[in-house]
C-alpha cells in the first residue's frame, strides 16, 4: 500500500514538473492560436496587457532619450518636446498593444509598415529560421524571433503559479 502511494505521488510530481516545463510552449501556442483567430478574449488570458504596455513604453522612451542631442534638457522647447514625445509614446502604445497590434509586432513589422525600404542593407533572416527558447529562471522564459541576420524580437513570458503570460516584447532597437 505504501509503495502505491509513493508511486502515485512520484507520478503526480513528475506530471506537475512536466506541465510546468511545457507551460511556456503551451502558452506560446495558445497566443499564436488566439492571434490567428483574432480572439481578443482568449489572447487576454495569455498576455498581461498592462505590464506589457508599461514595458514597451519604457523601451520606447529610453530609445527617444538615447537619441537626443546634448543640451536638449536645458532648452525649454526641448523639455516641452520631451513631454510631448512621452505623451505620444503613451498614446501609441495604448493604441497598438491590442490583439491586432500585437499580431503585427510579432510578425516582425511595425504598425502601418507594409514592406522594408528598398535601401535596407540588413540581410533578412534565413527562411525557416527557428526561434530560440531559453529559460531565464524558474519563472521567466524567453523566445527569440530572428527577423533579420542582425535583429531579433524577444518575447518574455513570466510564470505566476502554474500559468505563464506574455509580459514583455523586447524590440529590435533595444540593446
Amino acid at each position: 500500500m505504501k509503495k502505491a502511494a509513493v508511486l502515485i505521488s512520484a507520478l503526480l510530481a513528475g506530471a506537475l514538473l512536466a506541465y510546468t516545463a511545457a507551460g511556456p510552449f503551451i502558452t506560446l501556442y495558445q497566443i499564436r492560436a488566439a492571434l490567428e483567430a483574432r480572439d481578443a478574449g482568449k489572447l487576454a488570458q495569455y498576455v498581461d496587457f498592462p505590464v506589457l504596455r508599461e514595458n514597451l513604453k519604457a523601451q520606447i522612451n529610453a530609445l527617444i532619450l538615447g537619441e537626443l542631442p546634448a543640451g536638449v534638457a536645458d532648452n525649454p522647447f526641448g523639455v516641452f518636446g520631451l513631454a510631448l514625445a512621452g505623451t505620444l509614446v503613451d498614446s501609441l502604445v495604448e493604441g497598438y498593444v491590442t490583439p491586432g497590434g500585437l499580431s503585427t509586432l510579432l510578425a516582425g513589422r511595425l504598425p502601418q509598415q507594409q514592406q522594408a525600404p528598398e535601401n535596407e542593407t540588413e540581410a533578412p533572416a534565413a527562411p525557416g529560421a527557428k526561434p530560440q527558447f531559453t529559460y531565464d529562471s524558474t519563472s521567466q522564459f524567453t523566445m527569440r524571433l530572428n527577423i533579420s541576420t542582425e535583429r531579433s524580437i524577444r518575447l518574455v513570458l513570466t510564470r505566476t503559479g502554474l500559468t505563464w503570460q506574455l509580459t514583455n516584447i523586447i524590440l529590435p532597437f533595444t540593446p
